[in-house]
């Protein structure tokens, strides 16, 4: 479980820095391709000391996918902030966990379905939409504030059950280092080719933008190694994704209520409560 610690902490400090950033007005889209090459840098160098630079065509190309993903995941999520609200965005992005476990389940010979495991699960869900859970404030439903949600939700599902199947079938455990700078790269390309066409390469020299894109790149990589490590531990996937999903809206809401003076409704405090629950459950399955 130490490995799913260091994913927990890694993802949610990803949410305190693109909180930090929106309070501070800095443009989220340069801190999000500051963020990848540095990512990638630190795969190849943490490469060097665990079982050196190894590729192999299923390896790159997995690599290749996820980073496509990564990038496209990354600016639907800002989308889908803009046009159906935060809290919508969060509830579709987390409960997204539905699609990796059931993944999981079908090509996992390690990880079998059972009736606690269907509990504990949908406990999670179920304490991740109340803790999330906000009124909208945008009273205009168009079609994209529909859609976008759903999108999302395949999306965010896609890429974590595109990192389990690497996981299976193409990332030996010690190289998840190679996996994860080709993976980053292959984002940070991206991102930067859709800047330098788009005419925005200066935000990319302000000091803030390389500081916590800087930031954000460190977390991100983390994140990713530590939770391939955790999905190639003795705990099944199913309950790895559930922990580490529910934990990461805890923490996050723990901060906010700390540092951001944030404050709970009568759902949310629930919410928290039943995430509690589902932790220790989980946990104990």
């Amino acid at each position: 479980m130490g490995f799913l610690l260091l994913s927990i902490i890694s993802s949610t400090l990803i949410t305190l820095v693109f909180k930090l950033v929106s309070r501070r007005k800095i443009d989220i889209f340069s801190c999000i391709v500051v963020n990848y090459p540095i990512a990638s840098l630190l795969g190849f160098v943490f490469a060097n000391f665990s079982g050196g630079f190894f590729l192999t065509p299923k390896l790159v190309s997995a690599a290749v996918v996820v980073g496509i993903l990564f990038i496209f995941t990354f600016n639907l999520v800002g989308t889908c902030t803009a046009k159906a609200g935060m809290s919508i965005t969060t509830i579709a992005s987390k409960m997204s966990l539905a699609i990796p476990i059931s993944i999981s389940f079908i090509f996992d010979n390690q990880d079998s379905i059972t009736s606690n495991k269907i509990i504990g699960i949908g406990l999670a869900i179920v304490a991740v939409v109340l803790t999330t859970f906000k009124k909208n404030d945008k009273k205009d439903k168009d079609l994209a504030a529909i859609l976008l949600p759903v999108a999302l939700f395949v999306s965010m599902g896609l890429t974590d059950s595109m990192v389990k199947l690497a996981q299976l079938t193409a990332v030996p455990s010690q190289y998840s280092s190679n996996f994860s700078a080709i993976a980053f790269g292959i984002a940070g390309f991206i991102g930067l080719s859709i800047i330098l066409v788009t005419g925005k390469s200066s935000k990319l020299k302000d000091r803030n933008t390389l500081l916590f894109g800087t930031a954000l790149g460190i977390a991100n990589f983390g994140s990713l190694l530590f939770f391939l490590y955790a999905l190639n531990s003795k705990v099944a996937s199913s309950i790895i994704f559930g922990i580490n999903n529910v934990s990461i809206v805890v923490l996050s809401i723990t901060i906010g209520i700390l540092f951001f003076k944030e404050k709970l409704s009568a759902i949310n405090i629930v919410g928290a409560f039943a995430s509690i629950i589902s932790l220790i459950y989980l946990a104990s399955i």
